[in-house]
């Protein structure tokens, strides 16, 4: 059945191309990155579960205190999907330190619509956490 379905998706891939001027590399590479995403390191490729992307989508709150009361931060499904697409660029490590710090700097407070947040991620947020002095002794095997 997985023949049946690489020539079907090649020969699609063909029809696109020529109609689009496209090569059919571009279009069936593009068509892969669509439907399954991943992160390419130097060491390996990693995917991209729904579980993690679920973990940070979880992180943001679905609301935020005003002056003028509660207010939503506007959480989509789109957002899910920029998620993903930020997935291939950033640890899931980043992004998580990421909303907390933006959160532990508002303190929870006149944040932003999430997908506001997502496409401007501020930049000292996604730095790697550094260990302190103690912890990275412990972390290398000292005691």
């Amino acid at each position: 059945m997985d023949r049946a379905q690489d020539v079907i998706a090649y020969l699609l891939a063909k029809m696109v191309a020529k109609e689009e001027k496209r090569t059919i590399d571009e279009v069936i590479k593009e068509a892969l990155d669509a439907t399954k995403p991943v992160r390419v390191t130097a060491e390996r490729v990693i995917e991209i579960d729904e579980a993690t992307v679920n973990r940070i989508y979880s992180l943001y709150p679905a609301s935020t205190e005003t002056n003028e009361g509660k207010r939503s931060t506007g959480k989509c499904a789109k957002d899910k999907r920029r998620i993903e697409t930020l997935l291939k660029t950033y640890s899931p490590e980043q992004l998580e330190n990421a909303i907390r710090k933006y959160i532990e700097d508002t303190g929870g407070r006149y944040l932003k619509n999430f997908s506001t947040f997502l496409n401007n991620i501020p930049e000292d947020g996604l730095a790697e956490p550094t260990l302190s002095f103690e912890d990275n002794l412990r972390a290398k095997g000292y005691r």
